[in-house]
């Protein structure tokens, strides 16, 4: 089942010198319930996000009883995990590379509805983050095969070999597409895990406040 985490809270310990004390504590409880969902947010806060307030209450309980029970921990109050999006297709960007030889445009739209629900729900792959792993260099792959295999979407423009990501986290419901004809994209693999890299900050971390991104189709 997906673990659709709402309500979060933000905790750091009333003593800054047992942070690492709080950080592994935070990783067992993450490994005892790997649904927890643990993120450090652009202002350095560890925030841990959970689907109701009552699930969130316990596992607060587990870390302050259990996992860093010498420890006293400052929260703050609950509050609702927001997601940023856009409405409608976005004009054109323009980026050039550092050495000016690669002009890249993007554009931004929305995804429909039903692929996102889709990538939320169909339980996609989970990155390892072991580079060993033979499931995280199919990952993206298997992924887009998933997708594919429902055909959600008519027309020509979502395909297997269009896709460079889904983010943020490799599995969120944003998609980041190359649109260029093999003409114009000769040089794009040269730069590809840049963008990539960008993609993945740029949809977990939002323009508007921080929060991810859903829903969002960024094309090349």
């Amino acid at each position: 089942m997906k673990n659709n985490s709402v309500i979060q809270i933000a905790l750091e310990p009333e003593n800054i010198s047992e942070l690492p004390k709080l950080i592994n504590g935070l990783k067992e409880l993450i490994k005892s319930d790997p649904l927890i969902d643990f993120t450090i947010n652009s202002y350095g806060q560890y925030i841990i996000a959970t689907e109701t307030e009552l699930r969130l209450e316990i596992c607060l309980q587990n870390l302050t009883q259990h996992f860093c029970k010498n420890i006293k921990i400052k929260t703050s109050k609950p509050f609702v995990k927001y997601m940023e999006t856009v409405s409608e297709k976005c004009e054109s960007c323009l980026a050039l590379t550092p050495n000016r030889h690669n002009k890249l445009y993007f554009e931004a739209e929305p995804l429909n509805e039903e692929i996102i629900k889709l990538i939320e729900n169909n339980n996609f792959i989970e990155p390892t983050n072991d580079l060993n792993d033979k499931k995280d260099n199919n990952l993206l792959k298997e992924n887009c095969k998933r997708l594919m295999e429902l055909h959600l979407e008519s027309n020509n423009d979502l395909n297997k070999n269009s896709i460079w990501s889904f983010g943020p986290k490799e599995k969120g419901p944003n998609i980041l597409v190359n649109m260029c004809n093999k003409s114009n994209g000769d040089y794009l693999n040269e730069i590809k895990d840049y963008v990539i890299s960008a993609f993945q900050q740029t949809s977990l971390e939002g323009a508007l406040c921080s929060e991810e991104m859903r829903g969002i189709r960024f094309i090349i």
